[in-house]
C-alpha cells in the first residue's frame, strides 16, 4: 500500500514538472536584428536590440510575445519582450512560428533588415542665414544675419544607428550690413531663396530615443534674389541677378535628439550650413561671398 502510494505521488511530482516546464522556451534570434521592447507591443519603446543567433530563456510568453531578460544600455538586467516571428523555438515549447509575413505587414524594416520602420521625415525650422566675404566693411559698418523659413522633407536607408539620409530642401538665404556714412544712415538688405538636395550620413547612439548626429554635403539652386539699398530717405530695389552664380554647394552638419513616443518619432535639432562656393560670377583674384547659416528645427517620422 505505501509502495502504490509512493509510486502515485512520484508520477504526480512527474506530471507537474512537465506541465510546468511546458511554458519554459529556449529561442534563437533567426534575423539580422531584432528589436526588445519594454512592452509585448509593437509600439512600445526599445529597449535593446540583439543579433541573430542570440539564444534566450522565456519563462512566460504573451501573446505573440515572448518575455524574456536582457541588458539594457545602462549595463542593468532588465525584462523585454521579442516577437515570435523572430525568433525560433529551440526547445521547451511547441517549435512553432509565426508567419514571417504577418511581421512584415507589423513592422517590415526594424525586423527583416535593422532599418528603422519610420523613414521618411518632414521637417521645417527657423534660418537665421548669412555670408562670408572677402572685403573688410568700412568702420561702422556691421554684418547681421538674416532670418527666414526652412522646410524639407528626407529619406533614411540603412541601419538603425547609423544611416544615410537622402533630403530636398526649401531654404532662406541673404544678409544686411548697417551703418552710417556721414552722419547718414545706410542699409542694404539682401534675401533670396532656393531648392536643394542634401545627401548625410546620420548615427544614432542607442535604440528608441536618442542623441544623433548628421553631417554631409548639400547643393542647391537660387530661385531668387532681392536687394534693397537705403541711404537716409531713399531706397532702392533690384532683383537683377547678373553676376551671381546660382549654383550652390557646401556642407551640411549638426545634431539632434530624436523622441521616440510609442509609435509617434518626433526630432529636434539644430544644424550649420558651411558654404563653399563663390556666389559672385568671375570674380577678381581674392574676392568671393559665400552663404552660410544656422537652422533650429523640428521634424516629424512618418
Amino acid at each position: 500500500m505505501k509502495k502504490s502510494v509512493l509510486l502515485g505521488l512520484m508520477l504526480l511530482m512527474s506530471i507537474c514538472l512537465v506541465v510546468g516546464a511546458q511554458d519554459n522556451y529556449v529561442i534563437k534570434v533567426k534575423v539580422q536584428i531584432a528589436n526588445v521592447r519594454s512592452e509585448p507591443d509593437l509600439n512600445a519603446q526599445v529597449i535593446v536590440q540583439v543579433k541573430s543567433g542570440e539564444l534566450f530563456e522565456s519563462l512566460n510568453k504573451t501573446g505573440a510575445f515572448f518575455e524574456i531578460t536582457v541588458t539594457n544600455k545602462e549595463g542593468m538586467e532588465a525584462t523585454g519582450y521579442i516577437h515570435s516571428g523572430v525568433v525560433e523555438v529551440i526547445s521547451g515549447g511547441p517549435k512553432t512560428q509565426e508567419p514571417q509575413r504577418a511581421v512584415r505587414e507589423v513592422e517590415p524594416a526594424s525586423y527583416s533588415s535593422g532599418t528603422p520602420a519610420k523613414r521618411f521625415i518632414l521637417r521645417g525650422g527657423l534660418t537665421m542665414s548669412n555670408v562670408s566675404i572677402s572685403e573688410s566693411l568700412p568702420p561702422g559698418f556691421t554684418k547681421n544675419s538674416q532670418m527666414g523659413i526652412r522646410a524639407g522633407i528626407g529619406y533614411e536607408i540603412g541601419g538603425p544607428n547609423f544611416c544615410i539620409e537622402i533630403g530636398a530642401v526649401y531654404m532662406p538665404g541673404g544678409f544686411k550690413i548697417t551703418g552710417t556714412a556721414e552722419d547718414t544712415p545706410v542699409k542694404v538688405g539682401v534675401t533670396g531663396s532656393g531648392i536643394g538636395a542634401t545627401v548625410l550620413a546620420k548615427f544614432r547612439f542607442m535604440p528608441g530615443s536618442t542623441p544623433y548626429i548628421f553631417g554631409g554635403a548639400d547643393v542647391g539652386y537660387l530661385l531668387s534674389q532681392k536687394s534693397k539699398v537705403t541711404v537716409g530717405d531713399e531706397s532702392q530695389e533690384s532683383t537683377d541677378m547678373e553676376g551671381i552664380n546660382r549654383i550652390a554647394y557646401g556642407l551640411d552638419f549638426g545634431a539632434g535628439y530624436e523622441f521616440n513616443l510609442k509609435g509617434l518619432i518626433l526630432l529636434a535639432e539644430a544644424r550649420y550650413y558651411l558654404g563653399l562656393s563663390n556666389q559672385i560670377k568671375d570674380p577678381e583674384e581674392g574676392v568671393y561671398l559665400k552663404p552660410n547659416g544656422i537652422t533650429f528645427g523640428i521634424g516629424i517620422k512618418l
